[in-house]
């Protein structure tokens, strides 16, 4: 039986340009834009970053009200949190302005404990104004 599959099996010969090509697996291999290095990575990233740049997006503050974008800046902050900052470390970057414009970032926000404390504070005002709006 094997002398049968043994001619069906053909053997071709390496092409004569053949050449064995050796590797030295110990040192990076670089080819075209490639990076290697974790460093070359973020670098890379850098630079797009730079040459896209993050924009806000307006329509970010119609899903979300709190939001607050300064043109000049090129920040965003929450008016939750900026009005009621006594309540919250005044370092915070929805406080003091975050240029990190990223819809993941706004996304995120909401369900922090500073927002969630600001956000009670601002809807107990909110009560409370109503109520006396309401007597008078």
């Amino acid at each position: 039986m094997q002398k049968s599959l043994d001619s069906f099996i053909r053997k071709r010969p390496p092409p004569e340009s053949y050449e064995e090509e050796t590797v030295d697996h110990e040192k990076p291999q670089q080819t075209g834009t490639v990076l290697n290095t974790t460093e070359d990575s973020q670098k890379c990233y850098e630079e797009k970053w730079k040459e896209e740049g993050r924009t806000f997006h307006q329509e970010w503050r119609k899903v979300f009200s709190w939001l607050q974008f300064n043109k000049s800046k090129q920040t965003m902050s929450c008016s939750f949190c900026h009005e009621f900052s006594s309540l919250n470390d005044k370092s915070t970057s929805f406080i003091t302005g975050s240029q990190a414009l990223h819809i993941g970032n706004i996304k995120a926000h909401p369900s922090s404990h500073k927002h969630e404390t600001c956000y009670a504070a601002k809807q107990q005002i909110a009560k409370q104004e109503k109520g006396s709006r309401d007597i008078v």
